[in-house]
């Protein structure tokens, strides 16, 4: 079974460095986004880039640096990102922000007649 859905993919780019409070800021972003209910988050670790300080990064997966950028990535209803933008804004304020409309597709294996009840 598939069902399709518009929904929005939320970008925050950040480093790994960044703190909110005693926590990772993308660990804190992550919980933020599980408490309010969304969908999932996932955050991914990108092997170059370079952001505000025009500086580029390069790290090997095997070594992490200070300045390793990451980004984390949320999709959900647009509704739902909205109300989380202002959030995320809130508690990362120098971060960099992007959504992107896409069309979520769900794939669900159909239940046997043996296995359903």
């Amino acid at each position: 079974m598939r069902t399709e859905t518009q929904s929005l993919r939320l970008r925050i780019y950040l480093r790994i460095s960044d703190w909110l409070g005693r926590t990772r800021l993308h660990t804190a972003l992550v919980r933020r986004a599980k408490e309010m209910g969304l969908l999932g988050a996932t955050v991914l670790p990108a092997f170059q880039g370079f952001g505000k300080q025009r500086e580029i990064t390069t790290i090997y997966p095997d070594v992490f640096s200070p300045d390793c950028p990451l980004v984390v990535e949320i999709v959900d209803d647009p509704e739902a990102i909205r109300r989380f933008v202002p959030i995320a804004l809130e508690m990362a304020p120098d971060a960099t922000l992007a959504t992107t409309p896409v069309r979520r597709i769900i794939c669900r294996k159909p239940e046997s007649p043996a296995n359903a009840r």
